[in-house]
């Protein structure tokens, strides 16, 4: 057997590290307030916010097996890319795709996280040396934030980042998409 697993949150070296305050955690008034200053900043998007080294990242997993990433293509609405596994074992891979927003008119000084998860597969059981096509829709929403004003999703143009890796650190490829 071959673990695969992969982490759904980022571990730090110390809880110290993430300056958290009485107000944000447990609270203000006896844990029934809290104060949420870091906003959409949390886990693996505050270390990338402030370009700081997790313990163990998102998605970070071990294997008995390697693999590489290669041939990526990105279309509107979409990612294409391969995977092998380069290793001598069976072994899974689960995939992820983050998409990293330009700074724009209404976005500026790192408003947005650096890059935020849009898609992930988990690509079971592949032999040694086998090689699997991986395609996944990327959702609008992927590019788009809240507007207050419209009251629905904006998509804002600019050129946007698209990465592919084993988790929240390890990225194996890049392209840019322009909206």
């Amino acid at each position: 057997m071959n673990p695969s697993g992969k982490l759904a949150f980022t571990i730090p070296h110390d809880f110290s590290e993430l300056n958290i305050s009485q107000s944000q955690y447990p609270g203000d008034d006896n844990g029934e307030n809290s104060t949420y200053t870091e906003k959409h900043h949390f886990g693996y998007r505050w270390y990338d916010q402030y370009n700081k080294t997790p313990a163990y990242e998102f998605g970070f997993g071990m294997s008995y097996s390697k693999f590489e990433y290669f041939n990526l293509k990105v279309y509107k609405g979409g990612v294409y890319f391969e995977v092998k596994n380069v290793g001598k074992r069976v072994g899974s891979e689960v995939a992820q795709v983050y998409v990293s927003v330009p700074e724009t008119e209404n976005f500026k000084g790192a408003y947005r996280s650096p890059k935020n998860l849009a898609a992930f597969t988990k690509i079971m059981d592949m032999k040694p040396g086998e090689v699997r096509k991986v395609e996944l829709v990327l959702p609008k929403k992927s590019f788009s934030y809240w507007s207050v004003e419209k009251k629905q999703f904006v998509v804002e143009r600019g050129l946007y980042k698209v990465l592919v890796g084993a988790s929240s650190r390890d990225m194996r490829l890049k392209d840019d998409l322009k909206i």
